[in-house]
Protein backbone atom coordinates (compact mmCIF):
# COMPACT_ATOMS: atom_id res chain seq x y z
CA UNK A 1 0.00 0.00 0.00
CA UNK A 2 2.78 2.27 0.68
CA UNK A 3 4.34 1.66 -2.58
CA UNK A 4 0.92 2.51 -4.12
CA UNK A 5 0.71 5.95 -2.50
CA UNK A 6 4.33 6.85 -2.74
CA UNK A 7 3.93 6.13 -6.68
CA UNK A 8 0.77 8.41 -7.11
CA UNK A 9 2.59 11.07 -5.21
CA UNK A 10 5.73 11.08 -7.13
CA UNK A 11 3.14 11.25 -10.25
CA UNK A 12 2.06 13.97 -9.26
CA UNK A 13 4.50 15.83 -8.70
CA UNK A 14 6.24 14.88 -12.01
CA UNK A 15 2.97 16.40 -13.46
CA UNK A 16 3.60 19.32 -11.65
CA UNK A 17 6.40 19.75 -12.66
CA UNK A 18 5.46 19.53 -16.56
CA UNK A 19 3.10 21.86 -16.18
CA UNK A 20 4.96 24.67 -14.84
CA UNK A 21 7.89 24.42 -17.76
CA UNK A 22 5.08 24.15 -19.99
CA UNK A 23 3.67 27.52 -18.64
CA UNK A 24 7.01 28.89 -19.13
CA UNK A 25 8.42 28.24 -22.51
CA UNK A 26 4.13 28.57 -23.93
CA UNK A 27 4.35 30.57 -26.74
CA UNK A 28 3.19 34.45 -26.62
CA UNK A 29 0.71 33.77 -29.36
CA UNK A 30 -1.09 31.29 -27.35
CA UNK A 31 -1.72 34.22 -24.58
CA UNK A 32 -2.99 36.75 -26.96
CA UNK A 33 -5.58 33.36 -28.19
CA UNK A 34 -7.21 33.03 -24.86
CA UNK A 35 -7.58 36.55 -24.18
CA UNK A 36 -10.60 38.35 -23.85
CA UNK A 37 -11.00 41.54 -26.56
CA UNK A 38 -12.62 44.68 -25.04
CA UNK A 39 -16.15 46.14 -26.01
CA UNK A 40 -15.06 49.42 -28.10
CA UNK A 41 -18.44 50.97 -26.66
CA UNK A 42 -17.41 50.09 -23.03
CA UNK A 43 -13.97 51.71 -22.66
CA UNK A 44 -12.22 55.27 -23.08
CA UNK A 45 -9.07 56.11 -24.28
CA UNK A 46 -8.32 58.00 -21.15
CA UNK A 47 -9.47 57.42 -17.50
CA UNK A 48 -7.53 59.68 -15.67
CA UNK A 49 -6.80 63.24 -16.27
CA UNK A 50 -3.08 64.81 -17.18
CA UNK A 51 -1.46 67.92 -18.38
CA UNK A 52 -3.32 67.46 -21.56
CA UNK A 53 -6.91 68.53 -19.81
CA UNK A 54 -5.51 71.08 -17.88
CA UNK A 55 -6.54 73.54 -20.69
CA UNK A 56 -10.23 75.16 -21.29
CA UNK A 57 -11.56 72.77 -23.80
CA UNK A 58 -12.26 74.38 -27.49
CA UNK A 59 -15.20 73.31 -29.50
CA UNK A 60 -17.50 74.47 -31.85
CA UNK A 61 -21.29 72.56 -31.91
CA UNK A 62 -24.80 73.19 -32.16
CA UNK A 63 -27.36 72.89 -29.12
CA UNK A 64 -30.86 71.28 -29.81
CA UNK A 65 -32.71 74.35 -30.25
CA UNK A 66 -29.96 75.16 -33.56
CA UNK A 67 -27.80 77.63 -31.25
CA UNK A 68 -24.11 77.85 -31.27
CA UNK A 69 -22.02 76.20 -28.50
CA UNK A 70 -19.11 76.06 -27.94
CA UNK A 71 -15.95 75.51 -25.16
CA UNK A 72 -16.97 78.91 -23.59
CA UNK A 73 -20.90 77.93 -22.99
CA UNK A 74 -19.18 75.17 -20.56
CA UNK A 75 -17.51 78.06 -18.18
CA UNK A 76 -19.81 79.20 -15.29
CA UNK A 77 -21.45 75.56 -14.30
CA UNK A 78 -20.51 72.53 -13.55
CA UNK A 79 -21.07 69.98 -16.41
CA UNK A 80 -21.40 66.47 -16.64
CA UNK A 81 -21.25 65.19 -20.40
CA UNK A 82 -22.11 61.57 -21.90
CA UNK A 83 -22.16 60.57 -25.23
CA UNK A 84 -24.81 59.35 -26.77
CA UNK A 85 -27.27 58.69 -30.22
CA UNK A 86 -31.13 58.17 -30.17
CA UNK A 87 -31.24 55.07 -32.18
CA UNK A 88 -29.07 53.05 -29.98
CA UNK A 89 -30.65 50.22 -27.61
CA UNK A 90 -27.73 48.75 -25.89
CA UNK A 91 -25.15 51.49 -23.92
CA UNK A 92 -26.83 54.60 -24.49
CA UNK A 93 -30.02 53.98 -22.45
CA UNK A 94 -28.17 52.78 -19.93
CA UNK A 95 -25.23 56.00 -20.27
CA UNK A 96 -28.94 58.01 -19.91
CA UNK A 97 -30.22 55.84 -16.62
CA UNK A 98 -26.74 56.48 -15.06
CA UNK A 99 -26.66 60.36 -16.26
CA UNK A 100 -29.86 60.65 -14.16
CA UNK A 101 -29.02 58.76 -11.46
CA UNK A 102 -26.11 61.27 -10.33
CA UNK A 103 -28.31 64.17 -11.17
CA UNK A 104 -31.24 62.92 -9.09
CA UNK A 105 -27.97 62.77 -5.94
CA UNK A 106 -27.45 66.19 -6.54
CA UNK A 107 -30.72 68.20 -6.50
CA UNK A 108 -29.50 70.87 -4.26
CA UNK A 109 -26.17 71.49 -6.75
CA UNK A 110 -28.85 72.34 -9.68
CA UNK A 111 -28.05 75.96 -10.08
CA UNK A 112 -24.70 75.45 -10.29
CA UNK A 113 -24.34 72.16 -12.73
CA UNK A 114 -25.42 71.40 -16.10
CA UNK A 115 -26.18 67.97 -18.05
CA UNK A 116 -24.95 67.71 -21.87
CA UNK A 117 -25.60 64.57 -24.45
CA UNK A 118 -23.54 65.37 -27.04
CA UNK A 119 -24.34 62.87 -30.35
CA UNK A 120 -21.96 60.39 -31.86
CA UNK A 121 -24.91 60.22 -34.97
CA UNK A 122 -24.88 63.42 -36.10
CA UNK A 123 -26.64 62.42 -39.41
CA UNK A 124 -29.71 61.07 -37.77
CA UNK A 125 -29.67 63.14 -34.76
CA UNK A 126 -31.52 66.45 -36.14
CA UNK A 127 -32.07 69.04 -33.61
CA UNK A 128 -35.88 68.11 -33.78
CA UNK A 129 -34.95 64.45 -32.92
CA UNK A 130 -32.49 65.97 -29.97
CA UNK A 131 -35.19 68.62 -28.65
CA UNK A 132 -37.71 65.55 -28.39
CA UNK A 133 -35.22 63.49 -26.83
CA UNK A 134 -34.81 66.13 -24.22
CA UNK A 135 -38.25 66.27 -23.78
CA UNK A 136 -38.27 62.81 -22.88
CA UNK A 137 -35.39 62.84 -20.41
CA UNK A 138 -35.78 66.52 -18.88
CA UNK A 139 -35.31 66.60 -15.14
CA UNK A 140 -37.10 69.85 -13.28
CA UNK A 141 -34.85 72.46 -12.68
CA UNK A 142 -31.86 71.15 -14.45
CA UNK A 143 -30.18 72.36 -17.77
CA UNK A 144 -29.53 69.56 -19.99
CA UNK A 145 -28.44 70.31 -23.53
CA UNK A 146 -27.86 68.34 -26.44
CA UNK A 147 -25.10 68.93 -28.89
CA UNK A 148 -24.70 68.19 -32.67
CA UNK A 149 -22.80 69.57 -35.83
CA UNK A 150 -20.85 68.69 -38.43
CA UNK A 151 -20.25 64.63 -38.16
CA UNK A 152 -16.31 65.23 -38.39
CA UNK A 153 -16.56 68.24 -35.83
CA UNK A 154 -18.06 66.11 -33.84
CA UNK A 155 -15.97 63.30 -33.76
CA UNK A 156 -13.08 65.55 -33.16
CA UNK A 157 -14.68 67.44 -30.15
CA UNK A 158 -15.46 63.81 -28.53
CA UNK A 159 -12.24 62.35 -29.53
CA UNK A 160 -9.85 64.88 -29.01
CA UNK A 161 -11.07 67.28 -26.52
CA UNK A 162 -13.16 64.94 -24.59
CA UNK A 163 -10.16 62.32 -25.14
CA UNK A 164 -13.31 59.35 -25.67
CA UNK A 165 -14.02 56.54 -28.17
CA UNK A 166 -15.66 57.14 -30.89
CA UNK A 167 -15.86 55.20 -34.10
CA UNK A 168 -17.84 54.09 -37.16
CA UNK A 169 -19.22 50.24 -37.02
CA UNK A 170 -21.46 49.51 -39.75
CA UNK A 171 -20.58 45.99 -39.47
CA UNK A 172 -22.86 45.91 -35.97
CA UNK A 173 -26.80 45.88 -36.49
CA UNK A 174 -26.70 46.79 -32.64
CA UNK A 175 -24.22 49.29 -32.17
CA UNK A 176 -23.14 51.08 -35.79
CA UNK A 177 -21.28 53.88 -33.48
CA UNK A 178 -18.95 52.30 -31.28
CA UNK A 179 -18.44 55.02 -28.77
CA UNK A 180 -17.13 55.77 -25.14
CA UNK A 181 -19.63 55.03 -22.13
CA UNK A 182 -17.84 57.43 -19.50
CA UNK A 183 -19.54 60.39 -18.33
CA UNK A 184 -16.64 63.54 -18.27
CA UNK A 185 -16.84 66.08 -14.98
CA UNK A 186 -15.71 69.29 -16.59
CA UNK A 187 -14.91 72.13 -14.12
CA UNK A 188 -16.68 76.08 -14.02
CA UNK A 189 -13.38 77.20 -16.05
CA UNK A 190 -14.54 74.54 -18.74
CA UNK A 191 -11.04 71.78 -18.03
CA UNK A 192 -11.78 68.28 -17.53
CA UNK A 193 -12.06 67.11 -14.34
CA UNK A 194 -12.54 63.66 -14.30
CA UNK A 195 -13.42 60.47 -16.58
CA UNK A 196 -16.45 58.13 -14.91
CA UNK A 197 -17.39 54.72 -15.94
CA UNK A 198 -20.91 54.63 -16.42
CA UNK A 199 -20.44 50.23 -15.97
CA UNK A 200 -18.97 50.58 -12.37
CA UNK A 201 -20.99 51.66 -9.30
CA UNK A 202 -18.24 52.64 -7.58
CA UNK A 203 -16.78 55.21 -10.35
CA UNK A 204 -20.43 56.59 -10.37
CA UNK A 205 -20.60 57.32 -6.40
CA UNK A 206 -17.21 58.58 -7.22
CA UNK A 207 -18.72 61.48 -9.90
CA UNK A 208 -21.46 62.27 -7.58
CA UNK A 209 -18.84 62.87 -4.80
CA UNK A 210 -16.67 65.34 -6.83
CA UNK A 211 -19.30 66.72 -8.54
CA UNK A 212 -20.93 67.45 -5.49
CA UNK A 213 -17.41 69.27 -4.19
CA UNK A 214 -17.30 71.26 -7.25
CA UNK A 215 -20.49 72.71 -7.33
CA UNK A 216 -20.36 73.88 -3.51
CA UNK A 217 -16.86 75.18 -4.13
CA UNK A 218 -18.16 77.40 -7.43
CA UNK A 219 -21.44 77.81 -4.41
CA UNK A 220 -18.65 79.40 -2.63
CA UNK A 221 -17.16 81.32 -4.43
CA UNK A 222 -20.28 83.30 -6.24
CA UNK A 223 -21.55 84.02 -2.90
CA UNK A 224 -17.67 85.92 -2.31
CA UNK A 225 -18.39 87.89 -5.12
Amino acid sequence: MKKIVTLVLTFVAISLVVAVVALKYIAPSDHVQIKALPQVAETSTATEVNSNETRPIEFNLVDDSGTAFTGENLKGKISIVNFVFRNCTTVCPLVMSKTRNVASDLTEQYKYLRLISITVDPTNDTQEVLSAWKKDVAIKDLEWTFLTGDKAEVFSTIQQDFKQTVIDNAADMEMPIAHSSYLVLVDADAKIAGFYDSNDTYKMKDLTEATAKLTAALKTSSLNH
